[in-house]
């Protein structure tokens, strides 16, 4: 019994993966998202809605009303108005790359912290994400919801 708390006690205390977390990712999923940007100099916030495509271990694409984002092989993928643009992933994509796609540890990326229902990631590096937001439904992830923080260019 003490043995079986102590496992448990230890796969809560260094989740190394979503799927330790507790968190269900299917092979293929499509998720409603919310991102939030905010300019750090005036404070301003301009709010996005999309669908969010996951598969598994290959790619995941981000496709808002106008623009579709799409993260593979360690590559962004912007597409808008039939012309794709092909970028090197870092930043807000690397981060969400890592999240989802990466061999990385999560705990050695973000901060994390339970709520009630969901977990709130906070990236330790520097990055333009200021919080990312997993709602759970019976352990199902149903909702992300992605804050960053942008400047004037």
């Amino acid at each position: 019994m003490l043995a079986s708390l102590l496992v448990l006690l230890t796969t809560s205390a260094f989740a190394y993966t979503l799927k330790d977390l507790g968190i269900s990712l299917k092979n293929y999923q499509v998720l409603p998202f919310k991102q939030i940007a905010i300019n750090a100099m005036t404070k301003q916030k301009i709010e996005r809605n999309g669908i969010l495509t996951i598969k598994k271990g290959q790619y995941m694409v981000f496709t808002y009303k106008d623009e579709t984002v799409k993260l593979k092989d360690a590559k962004v993928y912007d597409t808008i108005d039939n012309s794709t643009k092909v970028y090197p992933l870092e930043g807000f994509n690397q981060v969400l790359y890592n999240l989802f796609l990466g061999k990385e540890n999560i705990n050695s990326i973000f901060d994390i912290k339970k709520t009630n229902g969901s977990f709130l990631l906070t990236p330790q590096q520097k990055t333009n994400i200021a919080q990312v937001e997993l709602s759970l439904t019976n352990q199902k992830l149903k909702k992300i919801k992605i804050t960053d923080v942008y400047g004037n260019i």
